[in-house]
């Protein structure tokens, strides 16, 4: 993980894989009362499939910041050691804009 596309790569890899997770459960997470086919869970579990498809809002985020390290890397030609210095920047919005969202 020495270069920032490694970093973004991987962040973006993690929150997809929550997101296909939450998307994997399916209409099971669905309470049973809500007579929809399939439907096995409780409010509870309707809750936490909607925070961790939310979470998955980061994958779009994700890839722009990789949009912006390829335009400035390649178009501009900034180092990686320069981006570096901008990128806790990019974790955090992609992180908190849809953690917020989910929370809220």
């Amino acid at each position: 993980l020495l270069r920032p596309y490694h970093r973004l790569m991987l962040m973006m890899s993690i929150f997809d894989i929550i997101q296909s997770l939450a998307m994997l459960v399916g209409a099971a997470a669905i309470p049973r009362e809500s007579n929809i086919y399939g439907a096995k869970g409780n409010g509870r579990t309707c809750d936490a499939q909607g925070f961790f498809m939310m979470i998955g809002y980061s994958v779009p985020l994700y890839n722009s910041c990789l949009n912006i390290f390829y335009v400035l890397t390649i178009q501009y030609g900034i180092t990686a050691q320069r981006f570096a210095k901008f990128e806790p920047a990019l974790h955090a919005i992609s992180i908190l804009i849809p953690l917020s969202m989910a929370v809220f």
